[in-house]
């Protein structure tokens, strides 16, 4: 993959070589897109670069990123998008202590 950076993120995420637009591929890249700023799925999809993948394969990979906890999305997942922008952004990681380890 090549990246283009801008202010400390990654702004293009383009395939080199062998262009491979399987879910998990797709993900991977769209994963190295995400800040903590909400980004619309239309935003997303033009910074993949020129090997973009379908409309539907992002739209199924960020779904799929959403409901295992990696992103979120506006409005929540669950919520209906039914004439409503929808936006993701990066899911930060908890870090924490198990309140059986304090003790």
């Amino acid at each position: 993959m090549e990246y283009d950076w801008r202010d400390g993120h990654i702004v293009d995420a383009k395939l080199i070589g062998e262009v491979n637009n399987e879910l998990s591929a797709v993900q991977t890249r769209l994963m190295l897109l995400m800040t903590d700023e909400w980004q619309l799925t239309a935003e997303l999809y033009q910074k993949l670069g020129d090997s973009k993948p379908s409309t539907e394969q992002v739209r199924r990979a960020l779904l799929d990123l959403a409901d295992h906890g990696q992103i979120k999305r506006e409005p929540p997942m669950g919520q209906d998008v039914k004439g409503k922008s929808v936006k993701w952004a990066w899911t930060p990681l908890e870090i924490g202590v198990k309140e059986s380890e304090r003790t």
